[in-house]
């Protein structure tokens, strides 16, 4: 049986291209508010004695609090195996087996079918979506390292 490849991104959106450490600080930022706006506005509402403030900054905590902590905790996990991907993982080839339009975010993307080769590894499939750009075509080589206890991979090269 074929082993299945797990995408590792560096970016969710370009495909082989890091936002960098000001882009990543930015998110984090980001979620850093998105995660205290409800016990900030519970305390600024608490010391002005407001009670549907309160209520609203509460909600806002229940809602937004558990949000942050997933996406996260999510930024953290993908930022992490991408930099054991690149430490561990051997290069290959994956030609692109097909192309189909897909949505990220509020882009036009695709969603790429590989077919990933390498020395020392066992053959696989894997899909991943990313931004649409014109070299992304079938028959297209990309330059991917694998992790070959895994098969996580990541694009470089681009």
């Amino acid at each position: 049986m074929r082993p299945a490849g797990r995408y590792v991104p560096e970016s969710p959106t370009r495909l082989g291209r890091s936002p960098g450490p000001v882009g990543t600080g930015l998110v984090y930022l980001a979620l850093l508010f998105l995660g205290l706006a409800g016990p900030v506005t519970s305390l600024v509402a608490a010391d002005a004695d407001l009670g549907v403030v309160e209520l609203v900054g509460a909600g806002l905590t229940v809602l937004l609090m558990p949000l942050a902590v997933f996406f996260w905790r999510d930024l953290a996990r993908n930022r992490r195996d991408e930099r054991r991907v690149r430490a561990v993982g051997v290069p290959a080839a994956a030609t692109i087996a097909a192309v189909t339009w897909a949505s990220v975010g509020d882009e036009t993307g695709v969603e790429l079918t590989l077919s990933v080769d390498g020395p020392g590894l066992t053959p696989f499939a894997a899909q991943l979506t990313c931004l649409a750009e014109d070299d992304l075509r079938e028959g297209t080589v990309l330059q991917v390292l694998v992790d070959p206890s895994d098969y996580a991979f990541t694009v470089v090269g681009r």
